[in-house]
Parts: C-alpha cells; sequence; structure tokens
C-alpha cells in the first residue's frame, strides 16, 4: 500500500513505521487513518513480528495534534472501533 505521509518498509521481520509529515508530524486525521493503516498493514503480514515508529524528519518525532483539528477530535475519538483504534495489533 502507498502511503502519502509515512514511510513504512519491511526488513527481516520487523516493520518500520516513519512517519514523514514536514515540517513537524503534526497529526491530522488522515495522518492518523495512515498510521492506524500502517499498524494493520504489519498486523496482517504474517513475516512481521515487531513494528518500530520512528520519524523520517531530523529534528522532530511528532508535535501532536495539528491544531485545525481539535475541534473533530472529539467527533474522531467517538469513533473509536469502526476506525479501527481497538483491537489486536
Amino acid at each position: 500500500m502507498a502511503y502519502e505521509n509515512i514511510d513504512y518498509q519491511v526488513t527481516g521481520r520487523i516493520a518500520v513505521i516513519g512517519l514523514n509529515r514536514a515540517p513537524v508530524n503534526a497529526l491530522s486525521l488522515d495522518f492518523v487513518n495512515e498510521i492506524i493503516a500502517a499498524l494493520c498493514q504489519a498486523r496482517d503480514d504474517d513475516e512481521v513480528r515487531a513494528v518500530i515508529i520512528t520519524s523520517a524528519l531530523e529534528k522532530a518525532f511528532c508535535a501532536g495534534l495539528a491544531r485545525i483539528i481539535h475541534g473533530d477530535a472529539q467527533v474522531w475519538m467517538s469513533r473509536g472501533s469502526s476506525a479501527g483504534l481497538t483491537g489486536n495489533f
């Protein structure tokens, strides 16, 4: 699967999810959905035994929620399992 803001690769039995949304990996709804999709991809790969989440950016891991989505965050979080936020990873 191709991602817009994530670098995903599997080396050996390790999936590496690299956050790559410049300038500071601020979380948007689309970005969080990509992270969830990458985690699900790793979960569904029988060869993957570990997942590393890292930053592809040199000076930042993740700045948190982007200011523009704070109003929608409560609605988004209430979607819970329908958004893929629960289950076995």
